[in-house]
């Protein structure tokens, strides 16, 4: 897209400009940018980096090597964490923009379950602590994945219960559900969520409750 390339020669400008320009960098490549693009705090500079890094790591023919990945995942994931999840936090905490988060498609993608044990924790700290900030990410990023997340549902589940009864969160509990129903192939688990959410609609939930039939035609029209 034009926006991504303007951002990826943004970005290639600043690697153009730095010590790694002056070194014959093939092997690894892809690492050294990572580096580089971690130090970045504009928005702007990371969506860049990340498109121009990713782009050392993009399946080619639907594989990728997991040679290629050795070194480059735990940075992507440190660097996803870094971007979009701890971002969210304190006093100047912003939502990851979509244009960062189609940045990350790539890295997504790659994510196993070893990785994702690690990040789901986060996810659910973060949309604790920031709800505001941090669902609508989490509901993008679901969709980016290619990993099964019925294993993650049932803690992702108490957070979109606790929040759905909240009028500006409604929506993005939803499109959480939604995101982990597409995402989701154990039925069973999702089962499991559906009837957490029916207690909440019912006003028997732990976490909270929809107190008016208005609540609870709008949060039933919105799920999947």
């Amino acid at each position: 897209l034009p926006g991504s390339l303007n951002r990826a020669r943004v970005s290639l400008s600043r690697f153009k400009g730095g010590d790694l320009s002056k070194k014959r960098v093939f092997t690894g490549a892809g690492e050294k940018i990572l580096d580089l693009v971690a130090g970045y705090k504009d928005v702007t500079d990371l969506i860049g980096g990340v498109h121009l890094a990713s782009a050392f790591f993009a399946p080619r023919n639907g594989e990728v090597k997991a040679t290629a990945l050795a070194g480059a995942k735990p940075k992507l994931v440190k660097l996803y964490k870094e971007a979009v999840l701890d971002a969210t936090q304190g006093q100047d905490g912003r939502k990851a923009p979509p244009q960062l988060l189609a940045a990350f498609a790539v890295a997504l993608k790659m994510l196993d379950h070893d990785d994702l044990a690690v990040l789901v924790p986060d996810m659910v700290h973060v949309c604790r602590r920031t709800p505001d900030l941090a669902l609508a990410p989490l509901a993008a990023s679901v969709l980016l994945l290619s990993a099964d997340t019925s294993r993650y549902v049932d803690q992702l589940s108490p957070v979109v219960c606790e929040r759905i009864t909240t009028d500006k969160f409604r929506a993005d509990c939803l499109a959480v559900v939604r995101a982990l129903a597409v995402q989701s192939t154990d039925t069973s688990v999702l089962v499991e969520l559906g009837q957490g959410l029916l207690k909440v609609l019912q006003g028997k939930g732990t976490q909270g409750q929809l107190k008016n039939w208005q609540e609870r035609q709008g949060a039933l029209e919105g799920l999947p």
